[in-house]
């Protein structure tokens, strides 16, 4: 949910470029924020896997 959240940020920020003045400090953000909603989705595929091994240590 919150990876959908950033790119749809993302988007309208990309959109939306002229409006707003170039800010390194901005540029970084939104990159880290890109990259952690990358992350947590990685994250949330690697729980899944965990709990599929679990289950087949249990059988």
């Amino acid at each position: 949910m919150l990876g959908v959240r950033c790119q749809v940020l993302g988007n309208f920020r990309r959109k939306y470029k002229y409006f707003e003045p170039l800010d390194p400090t901005n540029l970084f953000n939104s990159q880290f924020s890109i990259f952690n909603s990358q992350f947590s989705i990685f994250n949330s595929q690697f729980s899944i896997l965990n709990s599929q091994f679990s289950i087949l240590n249990l059988l």
